[in-house]
């Protein structure tokens, strides 16, 4: 009898005991469930610079030829490039874009290379094709930085005559890449520029550089503007252009040397 009681009486508590750990365990799921969620992670990138590199121009580099580098091709092709030297670490590479084909180069000019020294320099890939990027970066005694950059397609021998600019990226102040086209309406202007071409800058903020590039000359001319307005330049002859706000795409007209508009542009940011 006492075993039978015991037994019924285990029959009672088992449930019990069943119902209790689901219970428990049940709790157990909810408190983890509505656990605070970590925050999300974030970087210091700002990604309105739409950069290759996705880094920041630092301050420190503001007035050294170390830092960030953007600027466009011109040539029987379109393109752009953006190029880093040691901007916070020891990474000195370039990245291209041009003819719609993407690569990375390098270069082995700098080994011993001190930030803040000039740069002369040559980028390429490591197979030796596509474009290659010959670099020169001084600095002057204003502490005034320049950059010249000249561009060459190992890979086609008839595309001898690839134009470049660039600007110098600032901590506070974004450089962007536009490529484009133009059309001339003047019958009467220059061969140079007549009728239609490539219409490619890099700006930071106000400050414009570029090239106008007839398809068929293959002739440049180079842009320089600030705040809206600029002259472009052949060996030749000149003009005027305007330029608005920086947007996704930036269109405008240019004039002759007489100041008469002769034609309109439109372009795309790229970089």
């Amino acid at each position: 009898m006492r075993r039978l009681n015991r037994i019924n009486t285990l029959k009672i508590l088992l449930p019990v005991i069943l119902i209790s750990g689901i219970l428990s365990c049940k709790k157990d799921v909810c408190s983890t469930t509505v656990a605070a969620t970590p925050p999300p992670v974030t970087t210091t990138h700002d990604t309105t610079k739409n950069t290759v590199s996705n880094l920041n121009a630092l301050p420190i580099n503001d007035y050294s030829t170390s830092g960030i580098y953007k600027g466009i091709l011109c040539g029987r092709h379109s393109g752009n490039f953006e190029l880093l030297v040691a901007n916070g670490n020891n990474i000195t590479e370039a990245w291209v874009s041009y003819n719609n084909i993407k690569d990375t180069l390098f270069t082995q000019d700098l080994l011993g290379w001190q930030p803040g020294s000039p740069v002369y320099a040559m980028f390429e890939n490591t197979s030796g094709t596509g474009i290659a990027l010959t670099v020169t970066i001084l600095q002057d005694n204003s502490l005034n930085i320049t950059i010249n950059v000249k561009a060459k397609d190992l890979s086609d021998n008839t595309d001898t005559s690839i134009s470049t600019v660039a600007l110098k990226e600032l901590s506070s102040l974004v450089v962007h890449t536009y490529e484009g086209t133009y059309t001339n309406s003047d019958s009467n202007s220059t061969n140079e520029i007549t009728p239609a071409g490539k219409f490619n800058f890099a700006i930071r903020e106000t400050q414009l550089t570029g090239i106008m590039y007839k398809n068929t000359t293959m002739i440049p001319a180079y842009l320089s503007g600030n705040n809206g307005a600029g002259t472009w330049q052949t060996d030749s002859t000149k003009g005027n252009f305007l330029f608005g706000i920086e947007s996704a795409y930036m269109t405008g007209s240019f004039s002759s040397g007489k100041n008469v508009v002769i034609g309109t542009y439109q372009t795309q940011q790229t970089l």
